[in-house]
This record gives structure tokens, C-alpha cells and sequence, in this order.
């Protein structure tokens, strides 16, 4: 390996290090970061439950339900349409893969692929 490619291959396993795990705070205990990732689980199960939209996140559930709350102000924060999530998503990935001749599904077989590279005893990301 020569030493670009040791590098690059450094940067991926710290990147697939920090994604292969939830993102906590480090200002309070594992504990405290558990807890609050098992809440978040809970309440977007709940809210999954009212509104079943797999493409939408806890946030943009509460959202969708304010529209229902007396006095309630939209937070445009949190309403973004399926089209701009889309547009996003493939943004993203065309910055990620780049390649005028793949399709999104091709770029996430790459992102997978890299990943398994580092992680080839994951099963799921």
C-alpha cells in the first residue's frame, strides 16, 4: 500500500469509527446519552405509529401533528417536502460517489462497499 492510499484508507476507518456509532454528547455520562437515546427511540416509535411515513423523522412528525394544536406556529425548520429530501439525498450522494453514470442505488452499493472494507464482520450499518 502505498503511502496515499494508507492515508486514505486512515481517514475511512476513523470516518466508519465515529458513523459506526451514535453520535453523543460528551458533556454528560454514557448513562445520561443511553437514556436519552432509548427516549428518542420511544417517542419516535409513538409517533411512527400516528403517521406512518418511513421517509419522515421524529421532528417533521411533530411538526405534521402541530398543524392540529390550537395556537400552534409552524416551524418551517422541520416541514420539507419529499421532493427537496430527495434532491438533497441525491446531492449528497453525487458529492460522496462521484460519477455522471451512476444511479443513487449504485452510489449506496459504493458507500456500502467502502464500509465493509473497514467493517467486513457488520452486518448492518
Amino acid at each position: 500500500m502505498n503511502p496515499t492510499q494508507s492515508k486514505l484508507s486512515g481517514r475511512i476507518e476513523r470516518q466508519a469509527q465515529r458513523l459506526d456509532t451514535k453520535v453523543r454528547n460528551v458533556g454528560i455520562s454514557d448513562t445520561e446519552n443511553e437514556r436519552a437515546e432509548r427516549a428518542l427511540a420511544a417517542l419516535g416509535h409513538r409517533l411512527q405509529a400516528i403517521i406512518p411515513d418511513v421517509a419522515a423523522a421524529a421532528e417533521e412528525n411533530v411538526e405534521r401533528l402541530a398543524r392540529y394544536a390550537p395556537d400552534a406556529t409552524p416551524n418551517p425548520q422541520f416541514m420539507v417536502c419529499d421532493y427537496e429530501k430527495l434532491a438533497r439525498l441525491h446531492h449528497r450522494l453525487e458529492e460522496l460517489v462521484p460519477g455522471a453514470d451512476l444511479t443513487p442505488e449504485q452510489r449506496i452499493d459504493r458507500l456500502e462497499a467502502w464500509f465493509r472494507e473497514v467493517h467486513p464482520e457488520k452486518i448492518a450499518v
